[in-house]
């Protein structure tokens, strides 16, 4: 279960270029996605042409965890979980990372699945 999300509550959002998706339209999509919520937004993060099976490289990735653990945002949303890695190492512990923090993850389809289904996301 979700717990509710306050509406005065700060986003962020992160993205990184796929093959299919251009990061503005993800911007986009995410930004439209927190606004309906209500939510502020806190900031953009991104990383452009990096692959999600890596980490080296993708500053905008090591920015958005760190404004996160400043506690600038409360809410992370991005395009669909694979945005954050397709490591099976390295995917939950991004997530625990931000839960730790104080950061729920959020897609446009909504709150991001628990650690348990994690395996599947990529």
């Amino acid at each position: 279960m979700t717990a509710a999300v306050p509406a005065d509550a700060r986003y962020a959002i992160y993205v990184r270029q796929q093959a299919v998706k251009s990061l503005q339209g993800q911007i986009i999509l995410c930004r439209t996605y927190g606004d309906q919520q209500g939510w502020a937004e806190a900031g953009a993060y991104q990383d452009y042409q990096r692959s999600g099976s890596v980490v080296i490289g993708r500053s905008g990735l090591f920015e958005m965890l760190g404004a996160a653990a400043r506690r600038e945002f409360s809410i992370l949303v991005i395009s669909d979980l694979s945005q954050l890695g397709c490591s099976a190492a390295d995917l939950p512990g991004f997530l625990m990372e931000l839960k730790y923090d104080g950061v729920s993850v959020h897609t446009p389809a909504g709150a991001a699945p628990a650690e348990s289904a994690l395996r599947r996301a990529c």
